[in-house]
């Protein structure tokens, strides 16, 4: 990373960390993951949960989590969040689905079945990515509770169905939930501010254009374009390898 003319990071948490490692910061250019915004868009929650085929109730919260189901996403946490809120009697019309596999499904299955949440705890297997904003846009929150990250797509996703996030603050994380308007962030692994996050977020009245507009700069080919302009400044100069 040192001998290369530039490398590529997806987030200031990510050139921080670069940096921090002894590789000069003007060797590191951020640009961001992008969206698809001509796939991911606000559609009408009542006709997206109808789709699902799962007979989920209009009336009901749904909280929604897609993602590798392994110890970095932190999926646990969220397990505990519900746990607690069973244990408060508040889990009233709040449901929790987790769209994704790995290697730890069947141990939190076997939770969800210890703390008999199967009721409010739905587990889908991973889908095709034409049917992620089917999903995203027929809940009212996604929740990413991962321990690390560096620019979580599902999070721009998410923001481009308009739909608010409740995440945890790491990686690059908090650069794009850059506002109180977005979403809401927690320490992560602190079960306890999951829960409150999640309730906050589940009363709040969200401005869904002000999220929508949030990522209306961050298309595919938007961040395409800017890459590509990093590409000829860097070969301008000579024509030694860039790395990524």
């Amino acid at each position: 990373m040192r001998n290369a003319n530039l490398n590529f990071a997806v987030s200031d948490a990510l050139k921080n960390k670069i940096t921090s490692i002894g590789v000069p910061s003007d060797k590191t250019q951020v640009i961001t993951n992008g969206v698809d915004t001509n796939l991911f868009m606000p559609l009408s929650t009542e006709v997206c949960r109808s789709k699902l085929g799962l007979g989920l109730p209009n009336n009901a919260k749904i909280v929604l989590y897609i993602g590798n189901l392994q110890k970095e996403k932190g999926v646990i946490y969220l397990l505990n969040a519900f746990n607690n809120l069973a244990q408060q009697n508040l889990l009233k019309d709040i449901r929790l689905i987790i769209v994704g596999n790995g290697p730890l499904k069947e141990e939190f299955v076997s939770y969800v079945i210890k703390w008999d949440l199967q009721d409010s705890i739905t587990f889908i297997e991973a889908q095709h990515h034409h049917m992620i904003p089917i999903w995203i846009n027929s809940c009212d929150v996604l929740c990413l509770p991962s321990i690390s990250e560096g620019c979580p797509n599902v999070i721009l996703e998410a923001l481009a169905c308009g739909t608010p996030v409740v995440a945890s603050k790491v990686g690059g994380v908090p650069e794009l939930i850059f506002s109180e308007k977005l979403g809401v962030l927690f320490e992560k692994s602190n079960v306890d501010e999951l829960v409150e996050g999640l309730l906050v977020a589940l009363k709040k009245k969200w401005d869904i254009n002000f999220i929508v507009n949030s990522v209306k700069y961050r298309s595919w080919d938007t961040k395409a374009k800017e890459m590509v302009q990093v590409y000829k400044k860097v070969l301008s100069k000579n024509k030694s390898v860039v790395s990524s």
